[in-house]
């Protein structure tokens, strides 16, 4: 049953897969990226900052800096990407 449930939603998969126009898949490659690079920016950066408060003493001082540094940067690529496609 299990199986069977699993190749319909296949069998719909490719069915919408193929109905999808050229643009889309295109725009479905060159952005699907951008939420791992936002979060892998956003984490790495808060671990950044958590690794240098404890080297350092300065707890969450530099942890929230790393924060807001990760998030400003992922926004600040997300801006550049967008305007690329429309410039």
């Amino acid at each position: 049953m299990v199986i069977l449930r699993n190749l319909l939603s296949l069998i719909k998969l490719k069915s919408c897969w193929e109905k999808m126009d050229r643009e889309s898949l295109k725009s479905l490659g060159k952005y699907s990226h951008l939420g791992v690079t936002i979060g892998v920016s956003v984490a790495g950066m808060t671990y950044l900052g958590s690794y240098l408060d404890k080297k350092f003493d300065t707890s969450p001082f530099l942890l929230i800096v790393g924060l807001i540094w990760g998030f400003g940067g992922s926004m600040y690529y997300l801006v550049r990407v967008l305007n690329k496609k429309n410039g």
